[in-house]
């Protein structure tokens, strides 16, 4: 990279590594720990849970379980469906009326769904929810949730919360200042550090899996819907600072180039699948 930075690179790349040299790392936030960890000095070691402070992690749950908060309605009118239903196949069983008995598979899915919801509504997510919750669908579950449905409100349609977290879902700090690299806030932290992230429930520890990638990915045109590569600063991105987002747009156009998708510090992050402020209110 270095031969192709120009006057504007290496201003903010001189700035960046100046500051990582000095800096008191141990008393530095989250984000501006990591940026400097893995784009000024290229740790490849795992970003774990030991990167985030105890109330970054109980955020970073509640930022998942808020997800899932809409869904408690139409859960339990699925599990009302599914006990329902193997409660009839139990009453034929001991009849031996076959004709009301429902299949293996159909007996098996609806015990598992109705398992995972149980966990859920006690403020646990497993990986059967996340798959439930997400429209993963099966023949069976399929055709419950469509009998399961009513008031004109398809379930199917409802299941539709993907195991992501988007920029949207962190809970802001204010609508009038945007989030930038000097915010303090534990949601801020997550979102300028991690960003966009999949997650799952790790089967043995029944905890959330973050499984990412620490980098930075091309800017998106709001207009077009494309994504924009990061181009080599200039002296006019320098003047119009203050107008494109000021240091923080700077430093991360910089870090773009730096270190492009594909080419970042792993990421593993285990912590509860749910925060007990969530559990709480997911139990109710």
């Amino acid at each position: 990279m270095a031969e192709e930075e120009n006057f504007a690179d290496r201003l903010v790349g001189g700035a960046i590594r100046l500051y990582a040299r000095n800096a008191d790392r141990a008393t530095m936030p989250t984000n501006r720990r990591v940026f400097l960890d893995s784009v000024v000095d290229k740790r490849k070691d795992p970003i774990t849970e030991s990167s985030f402070t105890p109330a970054e992690l109980t955020e970073l749950s509640n930022v998942v379980a808020a997800k899932y908060a809409p869904l408690r309605e139409p859960v339990n009118q699925y599990a009302a469906y599914l006990q329902k239903r193997l409660a009839s196949h139990e009453a034929a069983v001991k009849a031996k009326n076959p004709d009301k008995m429902m299949y293996p598979e159909a007996v098996a899915q609806f015990q598992n769904d109705l398992t995972a919801i149980q966990a859920f509504n006690a403020g646990k997510l497993t990986q059967d929810f996340l798959g439930l919750a997400s429209g993963k669908q099966t023949y069976f579950r399929d055709q419950a949730m469509r009998e399961a449905s009513r008031d004109n409100k398809d379930l199917r349609d409802i299941f539709k919360v993907k195991p992501s977290v988007q920029y949207s879902d962190y809970i802001p700090d204010s609508i009038f200042e945007p989030r930038t690299i000097f915010s303090k806030s534990p949601s801020s932290m997550l979102q300028t550090t991690l960003g966009r992230f999949n997650y799952a429930v790790d089967p043995k520890t029944g905890g959330l899996v973050i499984t990412d990638s620490y980098d930075f990915n091309p800017r998106r045109n709001l207009l077009s819907n494309t994504t924009i590569p990061s181009q080599p600063l200039n002296e006019l991105d320098l003047t119009e600072a203050p107008i494109s987002g000021g240091a923080y747009g700077l430093i991360r156009q910089w870090a773009g180039r730096a270190m492009p998708p594909g080419t970042g510090r792993p990421v593993r992050v285990q912590t509860n699948a749910l925060a007990p402020p969530m559990q709480n209110g997911l139990a109710k």
